[in-house]
């Protein structure tokens, strides 16, 4: 309907007269107000011939949103929507600083912000940022010691070897004669060497720039430039309770366990569980619902899974009995007996995880430490999570004696430490008794 002032007394005497239900909500636009009636055709087919300033008809249907996208879909409709309405916005945002209230970072914002970001790394260096006399394309410039680089750059929270797949994928032709190059809040380790691979660029505002270009390269420190408040933080996982309510979800994607259980497996409080639950969901890595978003999670997890081994000369001894409870293989034997696709004999040394600090100084003193690390039997270490030692798993017994194993998981993320072996052996892997998340 038009929006004049005798609408609502026209609307409501027609629909009272005619004995219409009227909903009670109602929208408006510039030069139109819309309203909800519940009626049947015959009982509108007379509304064109009465004095209802009426503009139209329309029959209400359920519509599909991007929510009912699958995944893949859903970055091609972003991106698209970006493509075509995001340029005025970037640049409102290049020079106010701001998209007005968003609650959630949006795409553009993710773009504005990568700008602002590169600007202030590369002036940490002693370069700077200029425009590009073609805006169309998206790019910028940058000059380097006299050189000028053209860069297209890409944003996003955090960035793993699948995103970086798509990113190449989704390159356009304009932009290819431009440096590509990507601002993550999070780069993981395998990410960097696609990028690498891909002839990308990238700058991780935990604090490491890498620019590759035709007469210049540059592969420095930088100072740390988290986003702002509003974004995704830069490290969503840290610390015992963000390790292992990651690793609770990994384990179990489909399904997954109660933060109190979780808690309880852990002996954490419920209330960290709680708050880092909050963290991840802000950061995206987790949905709505609660599940994994599969494999950002995952890499992300993989990026803050740190222990540190110790070497021993010997294998110990009496796996099975009391004293060597907790004792859980992972590493690459561990992928191994999961069915990763590596080749390694039965006398490849085992990276063992023991329970806690105390298993671990019993266990030196009982075996002994190797003198170089070439020559180790085993090493030992504490997991970043008790979620690790928690549960233990018998496998291929033939081939492993008697030893215990950690969850296929664990496994998968000793491997991720490995940039370029380790990659590939996780791009190849399918497993078979548990749910990929890689």
């Amino acid at each position: 309907m038009p929006r004049r002032g005798t609408r609502k007394r026209v609307r409501a005497e027609y629909a009272a007269r005619a004995h219409l239900q009227v909903a009670p909500m109602h929208l408006r636009f510039d030069r139109r107000h819309v309203v909800w009636l519940e009626a049947v055709w015959e009982e509108l087919q007379a509304l064109p011939f009465t004095s209802v300033p009426i503009t139209e008809l329309r029959r209400p249907q359920f519509i599909d949103t991007i929510e009912d996208l699958d995944r893949s879909e859903q970055i091609e409709w972003a991106e698209d929507l970006a493509n075509r309405c995001g340029h005025l916005l970037v640049t409102t945002y290049r020079q106010t600083g701001k998209l007005g209230a968003m609650g959630r970072t949006t795409k553009v914002s993710l773009a504005g912000q990568a700008e602002l970001a590169l600007g202030r790394a590369l002036g940490s260096l002693g370069h700077q940022v200029v425009e590009s006399p073609d805006r169309d394309d998206g790019n910028l410039a940058i000059t380097v010691d006299g050189i000028t680089v053209p860069v297209a750059i890409a944003a996003a929270s955090v960035v793993d070897p699948g995103r970086v797949a798509r990113m190449v994928a989704a390159t356009r032709p304009a932009k290819r004669a431009a440096t590509n190059l990507v601002v993550g809040d999070l780069i993981t380790g395998p990410a960097r060497e696609a990028l690498r691979d891909a002839g990308w660029s990238w700058l991780d505002r935990r604090g490491h720039f890498v620019l590759r270009a035709q007469g210049v390269h540059i592969d420095a420190d930088v100072p740390a430039d988290p986003r702002e408040a509003g974004g995704a933080p830069p490290r969503p996982i840290s610390g015992s309770a963000g390790i292992s309510w990651a690793t609770a979800l990994l384990m179990a994607p489909k399904d997954p366990p109660s933060m109190r259980e979780v808690a309880r497996r852990v002996s954490l409080s419920h209330s960290a569980i709680v708050a880092t639950a909050k963290r991840l969901k802000d950061a995206a890595l987790v949905r709505a619902d609660g599940t994994p978003l599969i494999p950002e999670l995952f890499w992300a997890l993989a990026d803050d899974w740190h222990s540190t081994p110790t070497a021993l000369s010997g294998l110990p001894t009496g796996q099975t009995g009391e004293s060597d409870h907790g004792w859980a293989v992972a590493g690459t034997v561990g992928a191994a007996a999961w069915g990763a696709p590596v080749i390694i004999g039965s006398a490849y040394p085992p990276d063992f995880y023991l329970a806690s600090e105390a298993d671990l100084r019993r266990a030196v003193h009982r075996v002994g430490k190797a003198e170089r690390f070439e020559e180790r039997a085993c090493t030992v270490a504490v997991p970043p999570t008790p979620l690790v030692c928690f549960e233990t798993f018998e496998r291929r017994a033939d081939a492993w004696g008697n030893w215990r194993f950690a969850h296929g998981l664990f496994a998968a993320l000793d491997l991720a430490q490995d940039r370029s072996r380790g990659a590939e052996i996780l791009d190849d892997w399918n497993p078979q008794d548990f749910t990929r998340v890689w």
